[in-house]
């Protein structure tokens, strides 16, 4: 058994325990995990009724459990010997907890405030699953957090490990967890991990919010505008991502995209060993990068900017020699490769074209992926296969149907050819964008929910330059974005099945409907508990093709 947990479990048995927010998915698994480590006084609290308690479990874990799974995992619940507070009791005696355990967005509701403040002056500890993680996994923790392509990054690393174990089953095994949505929380697994199995951490911007903690590796994939209203500026926000770096040492590594300015200059000042990643730059002394075959190359030494308060560390792994060159504008060519370099030495990892999933953000996005599984001791021959194995992520531009035939539903016309994705997981405009430039030909987008910062007028030049048409649900999002529409054609609906009607009514053979909504809390919306897109789309009747997984193909 992992040492960390046994030594946790003694400490804990005997405590009195809260938790804040017991029907979502962070506060259900700490409460099993707690009960599994026989903490016997266990009090959890919640906004919903007892009969609006179970519809909120189920919509928390909708996208990481199958329904079955989902079931089983309430009764689990239900079952275990805790207190439950529900909204009339709610927070009532948090003031004699010994430890209060809260869900990384317990700040942003009103009612938390008061007590939870008094809690605070009262000396309780507050903790979190992110935390725990930390505390607790007995091997090297990979941290993955910025504003776009963390989950995509934390899948395909996991996917890479897991070719290095099918490979040669020695190796270490590896966990993924954290704010990826698409799985389930592995706090249970804990307790068996080895000293060098990895664990996987996606981690949201909520969740560095006084973490305390830094990984072994740290990626920050990109920095752009989100969360604003949340953090008052977007200085704000972009200290909360570099905060995922506070608590590392010189034996630690950050790995950074340097296509972003933002992260780049994070880079810059940061005291442990930097790895650097990019599709535009190359790196001499350190680094993975994107290698043009023929391309004539002009290098340069660029300025090592000091940490404030001090100089640069030297020896901090920052890469000494760069080489500026123009950006690929075609990452299919079987002459773009991979190339890392470690102490001046490169080596091929994989070629552009082993790279099934569309774009140049999921280039980036494999470019940080690989260059973690190869500090972490991963073979070049495992980084290839795991690259070529992925397929993507649900909701995260994943293929559903192309439609062969004039069919359609009820055989209504103009459907032969028109190719169906869903980028469910793009709830800003920054995220969007990358999707539509990820597609080449004709794009219906199906767009709406509440918006929570980022350009909209940027949003809006990429939809006039991409796409045909756009259909709107309702959201501030939508209300955003209309006012930089008044010269293009859109239209609203007020649910999913009508968006997906009227893209019957307009689509041509060569099209593409892509659901990418650049707005928060479209799949509560929308989706949850009702029929979800790929349900929907699949139901269209028609022939359907083989899909080559690169679309405008």
């Amino acid at each position: 058994m992992n040492p960390k947990v046994e030594r946790f479990n003694q400490e804990v048995k005997d405590k009195k325990i809260h938790i804040v927010g017991l029907s979502g998915s962070e506060g259900a698994a700490i409460a099993r995990f707690l009960a599994g480590c026989g903490v016997r006084q266990i009090v959890g609290h919640d906004f919903q009724t007892p009969e609006t308690f179970k519809d909120s479990f189920y919509q928390a874990h909708t996208s990481s459990h199958t329904a079955k799974d989902r079931q089983r995992a309430f009764k689990d619940l239900r079952n275990l010997p805790i207190t439950i507070r529900f909204k009339d009791e709610y927070l009532k005696d948090v003031l004699e907890a010994d430890i209060i355990f809260v869900s990384q967005n317990w700040f942003n509701y009103p009612a938390n405030s008061p007590l939870m403040f008094k809690a605070g002056e009262k000396g309780i500890p507050f903790s979190n699953i992110t935390q725990l993680y930390f505390q607790l996994a007995p091997g090297p923790v990979v941290g993955i957090t910025g504003t776009k392509g963390k989950t995509t990054t934390a899948n395909l690393l996991l996917e890479i490990l897991n070719i290095r174990v099918k490979q040669s089953p020695a190796q270490p095994r590896a966990y993924i967890s954290g704010n990826d949505r698409t799985r389930p929380q592995v706090l249970n697994e804990l307790s068996k991990m080895g000293r060098d199995d990895v664990l996987i951490l996606e981690i949201s911007n909520r969740q560095l919010t006084d973490l305390g903690y830094s990984p072994h590796i740290g990626i920050l994939t990109n920095i752009s505008a989100d969360h604003i209203k949340e953090h008052g500026s977007f200085d704000n926000y972009r200290l909360i991502k570099e905060s995922l770096f506070a608590h590392q040492t010189s034996e630690d590594w950050a790995v950074i995209n340097y296509d972003n300015s933002f992260a780049r200059e994070i880079g810059s000042r940061l005291f442990s060993k930097v790895f650097p990643y990019s599709r535009q730059l190359e790196f001499t002394d350190q680094g993975a990068f994107l290698e043009i075959g023929g391309a004539k190359l002009e290098t340069r030494r660029p300025a090592r900017p000091s940490r404030p308060g001090g100089p640069s560390r030297p020896g901090s792994g920052r890469p000494e020699l760069e080489t500026r060159r123009p950006a690929s504008g075609c990452p299919e060519l079987e002459t773009e490769k991979v190339v890392a370099v470690r102490d001046g030495v490169g080596e091929v990892l994989f070629g552009a074209n082993d790279l099934k999933i569309p774009g140049a953000h999921n280039l980036e996005n494999a470019l940080a992926a690989a260059s973690a599984a190869l500090l972490l001791g991963v073979e070049p021959e495992a980084i290839k296969a795991g690259i070529k194995a992925f397929s993507g992520v649900k909701g995260r531009l994943e293929f559903v149907r192309e439609v062969a035939d004039r069919a359609g539903l009820a055989g209504r016309a103009g459907l032969a050819g028109v190719k169906y994705y869903n980028d469910l997981s793009s709830t800003t405009p920054a995220s969007t964008i990358a999707a539509l430039e990820a597609i080449s030909g004709p794009i219906i987008l199906i767009a709406g929910g509440d918006e929570k910062g980022g350009d909209f007028a940027e949003l809006a030049r990429a939809i006039k330059k991409k796409v045909k048409t756009v259909v709107l649900l309702p959201g501030t999002a939508t209300d955003r974005l209309k006012a930089y529409l008044t010269d293009f054609d859109y239209l609203e609906v007020s649910d999913l099945p009508a968006a997906i009607k009227h893209t019957l009514d307009v689509s041509t053979p060569g099209d593409t409907v892509l659901l990418s909504p650049a707005g928060a809390y479209f799949a509560k919306r929308y989706v949850v508990g009702k029929e979800g897109f790929n349900r929907l789309v699949k139901r269209l009747r028609g022939d359907t093709k083989k899909h080559c997984n690169q679309p405008g193909q």
